[in-house]
């Protein structure tokens, strides 16, 4: 929506006001729960033009192999349901435990999906997190920060990460899957999808 400029003495009428106020801030666009799911979270065309940037917001993510590190990836979907699984995902990720501050980074460099977090599972070790994904004015090369916060059976496993990456493909993305690298587990997790409202 484009930018209004009042001059003095003109009238804010009510009117304008609903017109402002319902075009700010983010949408709400869909939402998904996964239940211990092999495939994880699932949302295809959830992207649209009407957006350039679009924010994933995830509570209550957890795994069901006890004892176990599982890496959970994101791969970003054209048109449908597919996935797109070409190495050509670049990410770096930087990760700090709570409790000892020891400090730990790695990245992905041409690999099959984004690299998001490790969840290590202790039974229900928890996680949350956000992810902004950018560069949707189609077709482009989607670009991705994120920030994930866990908690496990003592604060001393609790970890706080973050990363950032591309996806070097230019496309018209849709969707999205987020997932336990390798089929290694299932995953558990409730997921909304917002978009940035363009001003």
């Amino acid at each position: 929506m484009p930018i209004r400029n009042y001059v003095f003495n003109e009238r804010f009428t009510p009117t304008n006001f609903n017109t402002y106020s319902l075009n700010n801030g983010m949408k709400w666009i869909a939402s998904f729960t996964a239940n211990s799911s092999a495939n994880g979270i699932e949302l295809y065309n959830c992207f649209t033009s009407e957006f350039d940037a679009y924010k994933i917001v995830i509570n209550e993510m957890y795994t069901y192999t006890p004892s176990v590190t599982v890496n959970i990836g994101m791969q970003m979907a054209t048109g449908g349901t597919t996935p797109y699984t070409n190495a050509n995902y670049y990410s770096a990720k930087y990760a700090t435990f709570y409790s000892s501050n020891t400090a730990s980074s790695t990245g992905d460099s041409g690999a099959t999906q984004w690299g998001l977090t490790s969840i290590r599972t202790s039974p229900f070790y928890t996680s949350a997190g956000t992810i902004d994904i950018t560069g949707f004015a189609s077709p482009r090369r989607p670009t991705m920060t994120a920030m994930f916060s866990d908690v496990g059976s003592s604060l001393g496993n609790g970890r706080t990460w973050l990363q950032s990456g591309l996806l070097y493909n230019q496309a018209t993305y849709t969707g999205f899957k987020i997932f336990p690298i390798g089929g290694s587990s299932t995953l558990s997790a409730i997921c909304n999808v917002y978009g940035y409202r363009k001003v």
